[in-house]
């Protein structure tokens, strides 16, 4: 502040001001601060790139690559540009977009750790877990203290069914910041995993206490006390989910599993229905619907419910065949008479 009123076209300041605002979380101070250096100065490289970390901060993915590659075009060996415009890549779910940026800006910096941890994240969402781990532990060589790195990389143990090292990974990253949310939920899904429900639901506890609008805890501790059987105490924490994020169509779908189990089907329906409206090509929600609708005796509902999943291209009587084997089987078991033009849907051709 100071410089800049000293010398208001002190270009630098400006920049160095809007990148300290953007560490804050101050992004629109941030973005008038660069507007404002590269209006001093058009061929100022770091500004583009400051300005396109704070674009990605807000949402705004399109606006930071469009920075990020301003800043590549005036020195295209900035790695930082590189790895901020394959974060907005990630962000928007082009993976493959992304991996390339981070492989670039690796190349010209191979001691980046943030960028081999971003990387790591990237390959972990495209669901190839051992590039995943090979990033995190190339993050973790070049430093060591690095937390995030550890507890990402026991996540992609967990994905892999190697439920004792994310755990170990978890500990450690636990160990260098006993404040890191995602190591508690991380640990807390591997505990679930290994059917420690009472330590999963400590680390989920953990994890809301430092972090009260973590969606996905109050979500996956729901999943836990659902398979304890402390359904009232599930279904609070999946309504909290969705309080939070009303578009969370897997705790409308535990929610459904959940009403169902209690035989509460109406509400089961309503939650189904939820999910389809999130997820059309949902199967399972379809399936589970028609068979609440079936065992209500809702046959009109059931009929349409049936060619709204045909629609999509899903068939409901290939899962009623896994479940159930046959009609005959399904009457037998819940002393439901299926009318005629139903028993035909549900018996698959082939």
């Amino acid at each position: 502040n100071k410089a800049i009123q000293l010398n208001p076209k002190l270009v630098q300041a400006y920049n160095n001001r809007g990148n300290a605002h953007r560490k804050k979380g101050k992004l629109n101070r941030a973005i008038a601060d660069c507007n404002k250096a590269i209006q001093l100065n058009p061929k100022l490289v770091q500004a583009y790139n400051n300005r396109g970390a704070a674009y990605n901060e807000k949402g705004e993915f399109d606006r930071a690559i469009d920075d990020c590659n301003k800043a590549i075009e005036l020195n295209p060996k900035l790695a930082d540009a590189y790895s901020n415009r394959g974060t907005a890549y990630a962000d928007k779910d082009d993976f493959d977009a992304a991996i390339k940026d981070f492989t670039k800006a690796i190349r010209l910096k191979p001691d980046y750790a943030d960028v081999y941890n971003n990387r790591g994240i990237a390959y972990n969402r495209k669901g190839e877990y051992d590039l995943a781990i090979k990033d995190y532990t190339m993050a973790i060589k070049h430093q060591l203290d690095y937390a995030e790195a550890y507890s990402n990389r026991g996540n992609a143990h967990r994905k892999k069914g190697k439920l004792n090292r994310a755990i170990a990974d978890c500990n450690k990253a636990i160990e260098l910041n006993p404040k890191l949310v995602q190591a508690y939920n991380n640990r807390g899904a591997a505990y679930n995993e290994k059917g420690e429900f009472d330590r999963a639901i400590d680390d989920w506890n953990k994890a809301i206490e430092l972090n009260p609008k973590l969606v996905q805890a109050y979500n996956n501790r729901g999943a836990t006390y659902g398979a304890k059987g402390e359904f009232d105490r599930a279904i609070d924490d999946w309504n909290k989910a969705i309080e939070l994020d009303p578009k969370l169509a897997e705790a409308y779908k535990n929610l459904g599993v959940v009403y169902a189990e209690k035989g509460e089907l109406n509400s089961a329906i309503v939650n189904f229905t939820k999910v389809i409206e999130l997820d059309p090509d949902c199967a399972d929600a379809y399936y589970n619907r028609g068979i609440m609708w079936l065992n209500l005796k809702e046959w009109e509902n059931f009929r349409s419910g049936f060619l709204d999943a045909r629609n999509v291209g899903i068939d409901i009587a290939i899962d009623f065949r896994n479940i159930f084997g046959s009609v005959a089987n399904f009457e037998q078991i819940t002393g439901i008479q299926l009318p005629e033009d139903i028993a035909a849907m549900l018996t698959p051709s082939s």
